[in-house]
């Protein structure tokens, strides 16, 4: 299963936990095993079954059930045309047998009824007039989609009527809705709220104005931040795949800008907590706008091992970077 970082990882010893699985050879001339595939690029979380006993017959159905008692958690936005697909073996050391695409099991993630808004300004260091306010709805458990069509009203600094931005149902996934609006050109910082009619829906933008800092690679609401490596030749950004000689240093690095402070910074790999940076130290910008860099080095590994960070603001605020695959040659 391809992912964005949180989706859920398979377990079978707690039934009564989420992300539980159970399996069935359909067969009683085979026992099943089963071990957890974290990091297996490039299906990043997935699980392999293994007869333990026994053989399986031409016919036999192998039926596996994810879910269990507590469901099984999916990734943090709305996603059309998912899928699983499967890959046999018949010896251990032979090539896996994957199943075309066109056969794979589909489905969508998509969110619940609606809970609450989340607003945000595209590009908060650039000066130029025309900004794109984005919004995305989530539901209570903070996956994003909606349900009915809605529409909300944009003010700049909470008094001055803008316009109105309409999220028509169905809509608000992993790419927000968003419109452009022309706010003024006078150099000082501004908000834009964003409010439903009926007052049950309302977020406030970051605030955007004078420039700061450019080539940031995402936004997460008030945090920016960009996430590269390079090293033994090779360079990558997040998303990207880099080939590097096994045993050679690598290095990432990690810059971010928000509003507010930053609690602590976090690099993963292959969804394993490897550093935590505490209290970091963070350079101040006006309006109470704050900046943090920082590097972090490793030897590359053999195979396939993906890289990532994590961002958490004093206000609880998070973002995370997509993964850097880094294959070990």
């Amino acid at each position: 299963m391809r992912h964005a970082s949180d989706f859920g990882d398979a377990q079978c010893q707690n039934p009564d936990d989420e992300n539980h699985i159970t399996f069935h050879s359909g067969s009683e001339a085979a026992e099943l095993q089963w071990e957890a595939k974290p990091g297996w690029h490039p299906w990043d979380q997935g699980f392999s079954l293994s007869v333990k006993k026994g053989v399986l017959r031409r016919g036999d159905i192998v039926t596996v059930h994810m879910g269990g008692k507590r469901g099984y958690r999916a990734q943090s936005f709305s996603e059309v045309g998912a899928g699983f697909r499967l890959g046999v073996k018949t010896e251990p050391d032979a090539p896996w047998i994957v199943s075309p695409r066109e056969d794979a099991r589909m489905f969508d993630i998509t969110g619940g009824d609606a809970s609450g808004i989340k607003a945000y300004v595209k590009d908060i260091n650039n000066v130029d007039p025309h900004k794109t306010v984005c919004v995305k709805v989530e539901d209570i458990y903070s996956n994003i989609g909606v349900g009915e069509d809605m529409e909300l009203d944009v003010l700049l600094d909470d008094r001055i009527f803008l316009g109105i931005l309409t999220v028509a149902g169905g809509e608000g996934g992993d790419t927000a809705i968003s419109r452009e609006f022309t706010v003024p050109d006078d150099g000082k910082w501004h908000t834009l709220t964003l409010a439903s009619r009926d007052g049950k829906f309302f977020s406030r933008t970051n605030p955007f104005g004078p420039s700061l800092l450019q080539g940031y690679g995402v936004y997460f609401g008030d945090i920016a931040l960009g996430f590269s490596a390079s090293g033994g030749g090779g360079n990558a950004v997040m998303g990207d795949d880099v080939f590097m000689e096994t045993g050679s240093d690598i290095q990432f690095d990690f810059h971010a800008v928000c509003h507010g402070f930053f609690e602590r910074v976090d690099i993963y790999v292959n969804n394993d907590l490897v550093k935590s940076y505490h209290n970091v130290p963070q350079s101040w910008y006006i309006n109470q706008v704050t900046e943090y860099r920082n590097t972090y080095r490793d030897t590359v590994k053999s195979g396939v091992n993906f890289y990532w960070v994590k961002i958490i603001q004093v206000d609880g605020g998070i973002a995370w970077s997509s993964p850097i695959f880094v294959h070990g040659t």
